[in-house]
C-alpha cells in the first residue's frame, strides 16, 4: 500500500467535521494560490519593458521586470499574443481566488473554464479592429497576434467590415466573460452603488476642506486688515 492510500485511508476516518474542515482550508488554499498567481501575472504585465530579454530579444542587459527574466519572457510572450487583452487572465484568476476565499461557491467550473479562452479571443478580435496608433511597440496591434490572425478571415469570409466584426465580437465575448466570472448581476449593482456612495462622500469632503480653507484664508485677511488699520492708527 502507498503512502498516499494510507494517508486517504486515516482521512477517511476522521470524523466528518474534520474532514469538512480540512475541505475547506484545501480550497481556501487552492484560492490563495490562484489570487496568489493572478497578481504575479499582472505584476509582470504591468512591468514590461520592451528592453528586456524575451524569447524576441535576445540581449545580455538584465530584466526590469519585477518577476525578472521569467516575468519578462511571460509578459511579453501575452501580449504579443493578446495585446491588451492578456490583463483579462489576471482579472479573473484574481475573482475567482477572491471568491473561493469569500466561500463564494460559483459552480459548473468545467462551463466557466471552457467558456473563458473563448471571450478572451473575442476581445483581442474586438481590440484588433481598433485604429493603432504609431507608438504602440508590437506590430500586431491591440488586439495581438491571435487578434490580428482571426479578424482578417472573418471579415473576408462574413462579408462584413472589420469594424462591425470587431463590434459583434465585443458584444458576444463580455457576455461571455460575464459568465465565466462567476459574479451575480446584483453584485455588479451593489459594487456601482458603492463607488457611487463613496465618490459621493468624497466629493462632499473635498468641498468642506476646500470650504474651510477658503474661510480661514478670508478669516486671516480680515484680521490681518484690522492689524494693519490698528497699526496705521498707531
Amino acid at each position: 500500500m502507498s503512502v498516499y492510500d494510507s494517508s486517504l485511508g486515516r482521512l477517511m476516518f476522521l470524523p466528518p467535521a474534520a474532514r469538512e474542515f480540512l475541505r475547506r482550508r484545501m480550497v481556501e488554499a487552492g484560492g490563495v494560490l490562484m489570487l496568489g498567481a493572478g497578481l504575479l501575472y499582472f505584476l509582470a504585465l504591468m512591468s514590461f519593458r520592451g528592453s528586456d530579454p524575451s524569447l524576441n530579444n535576445a540581449t545580455g542587459a538584465l530584466a526590469q521586470n519585477m518577476l525578472g527574466t521569467a516575468g519578462a519572457v511571460v509578459a511579453d510572450l501575452a501580449l504579443q499574443s493578446l495585446g491588451l487583452i492578456a490583463l483579462v487572465p489576471s482579472i479573473v484568476l484574481i475573482v475567482w481566488g477572491w471568491r473561493i476565499l469569500r466561500g463564494r461557491d460559483a459552480g459548473r467550473w468545467w462551463l466557466r473554464l471552457s467558456i473563458l479562452p473563448v471571450a478572451i479571443v473575442g476581445m483581442a478580435i474586438a481590440l484588433a479592429a481598433l485604429p493603432v496608433p504609431g507608438d504602440w511597440p508590437f506590430a500586431s496591434g491591440f488586439g495581438g497576434a491571435a487578434g490580428q490572425m482571426i479578424l482578417a478571415p472573418a471579415a473576408a469570409f462574413s462579408g462584413l467590415g472589420r469594424g462591425l466584426v470587431g463590434l459583434l465580437a465585443a458584444i458576444f465575448s463580455v457576455v461571455l466573460l460575464y459568465i465565466a466570472l462567476g459574479v451575480p448581476l446584483l453584485s455588479y449593482v451593489d459594487a456601482g452603488q458603492r463607488i457611487g456612495i463613496g465618490a459621493g462622500a468624497i466629493g462632499q469632503t473635498l468641498r468642506r476642506l476646500y470650504g474651510r480653507l477658503r474661510h480661514g484664508e478670508s478669516l486671516e485677511d480680515e484680521e490681518g486688515a484690522r492689524m494693519r488699520a490698528e497699526r496705521s492708527e498707531a
